[in-house]
C-alpha cells in the first residue's frame, strides 16, 4: 500500500493542520530539501504497486485495478502507459488529475491468444508538476486446459430489485477423473449452479474432454452500483496452484435514481472565493426535487421546480479563510415512491488566494 502525506485535510468538520497544508503547497521545495527521490512523490499516489493474479484459465476474462490519488495541491498529469508485454491491455479514462481526485488504472489480460507464466511490467510516466516514472508489476499464469466460454459473466445493466442470470460453459481436456469440487462466491447476492454436461474421451486431443455448465444468477437483493467480482472454481487438480481458478462477474445494478460524479470535487478552491460544479440527478422517469440538504453551510444548491427525468443542479462552495479540506453531503429529496432520497458525499480544498504584491 502506499504511503501518504501526512496531510489528510478534514473528516467530519474538522480542519486539517495549516502546517501540513503548507507542506502541500511547497511540494517541490520540502522534496529537494528533505532528499524525497524523484520517483517518490508519484509512487505515493498509488494504492498498490503489483499484483499477482495466479492461475487463470484461457480466455477468461482477466483485469486488474490500481488506483491513483492525487494527493497533492498541484495538478497531475500521467503523460503515458505502457507495458512490457502485449498480453496486457492498460487503460485510463483520464489523465490529468486535481486534488483529490481518483482515477483507475485498469490492466486487461489477453488469455486467449497468450498461455503459460507472465511477469509484466507496467510504466506510468508523469510530467506534470515533475518528471517521474512508476513500475508496476503483474504475475499470472495461463493454463491451456481449462478454457471459459464466454471469459466471464457479463449481467450487463439490471435495474435494481430485478434477478438475472447468465450461463458460462468450463471445458477441461485432460485427467478422465478430472472435477470441480466447489463454487466459492464472494457476495450472498450471487448465486451458482453447477451441472455435469459430458465427460468423453477425444481421440483427436488424445486427452478426456470435461464439459460442465455454471449458472450464475443475480438475486434481487443487489446493491446499486458496479459490479465487478470473482468466482473461485475449486478444481482436485493436486497442483494447489493450478486448483483454484477465477471467472469473472461484470455488470452493473441500476438504482431507480441515479447521481453523478459521486462523490463531487469542486477541487482546490482559493479561499473567500466560490465555484460552481454541476451535479446530474436522473431517473428512469419524470420526478421533483424536493429539497436538497447541505451540510456544511459552505456548499449550496437549489432545487429545480420542474419534473423532468433529467435534473442537472449547479452546486456552489463559498471558500472561508481558513485552508485545508472540506468535506460533506448533500441529501437530495425527491418526489420517487420507490426512491425519495439520495446522499451525495462531496468535498472541496481551500487553498490560500493568490499573493498580489504592493509597490509603494
Amino acid at each position: 500500500m502506499a504511503s501518504r502525506m501526512v496531510f489528510e485535510g478534514r473528516r467530519g468538520g474538522k480542519r486539517g493542520a495549516p502546517k501540513a497544508f503548507a507542506g502541500l503547497i511547497f511540494l517541490g521545495f520540502l522534496f529537494l530539501v528533505r532528499g524525497v527521490s524523484a520517483q517518490e512523490w508519484a509512487k505515493r499516489m498509488f494504492d498498490h504497486t503489483s499484483a499477482d493474479l495466479g492461475t487463470v484459465a484461457r480466455g477468461a476474462k482477466v483485469e486488474h485495478i490500481f488506483t491513483i490519488e492525487n494527493i497533492y495541491v498541484e495538478d497531475v498529469h500521467i503523460a503515458s502507459v505502457r507495458s512490457t508485454c502485449g498480453c496486457t491491455i492498460p487503460t485510463l479514462e483520464k489523465k490529468l488529475l486535481k486534488t483529490y481526485e481518483k482515477v483507475p488504472l485498469r490492466i486487461e489480460l489477453d488469455t486467449k491468444n497468450f498461455s503459460g507464466r507472465k511477469d509484466v511490467t507496467v510504466t506510468v510516466q508523469f510530467d506534470q508538476p515533475f518528471p517521474a516514472e512508476v513500475l508496476l508489476s503483474v504475475s499470472v499464469f495461463i493454463r491451456t486446459d481449462v478454457v471459459f466460454s464466454p471469459g466471464s459473466v457479463q449481467f450487463g445493466t439490471v435495474p435494481q430489485g430485478k434477478p438475472a442470470e447468465q450461463k458460462v460453459s468450463v471445458v477441461y481436456a485432460g485427467r478422465p477423473d478430472w472435477r470441480i469440487l466447489s463454487i466459492e462466491s464472494p457476495k450472498p447476492y450471487l448465486e451458482t449452479h453447477l451441472r455435469e454436461v459430458s465427460r468423453i474421451l477425444d481421440h483427436t486431443l488424445g486427452a478426456t474432454k470435461v464439459t460442465y455448465e455454471l449458472l450464475v444468477r443475480l438475486k434481487p437483493e443487489a446493491p446499486a452500483g458496479r459490479i465487478l467480482e470473482y468466482l473461485v472454481l475449486t478444481t482436485d487438480d493436486p497442483n494447489p496452484r493450478n486448483a483454484q481458478i477465477p471467472l469473472a462477474v461484470e455488470g452493473t445494478v441500476a438504482p431507480p435514481l441515479a447521481v453523478s460524479p459521486s462523490p463531487l470535487s469542486m477541487g482546490p478552491v482559493p479561499a473567500g472565493s466560490t465555484v460552481t460544479k454541476p451535479l446530474v440527478v436522473q431517473a428512469r422517469q419524470p420526478f421533483r426535487i424536493l429539497a436538497i440538504e447541505a451540510n456544511p453551510p459552505e456548499f449550496r444548491a437549489t432545487p429545480p421546480q420542474e419534473a423532468k427525468p433529467v435534473h442537472v443542479i449547479p452546486v456552489q462552495f463559498t471558500a472561508d479563510k481558513q485552508p485545508g479540506k472540506v468535506s460533506g453531503r448533500l441529501r437530495i429529496q425527491t418526489d420517487l415512491a420507490d426512491s425519495p432520497s439520495v446522499e451525495v458525499p462531496v468535498d472541496a480544498l481551500v487553498v490560500p488566494p493568490p499573493y498580489i504584491g504592493w509597490n509603494p
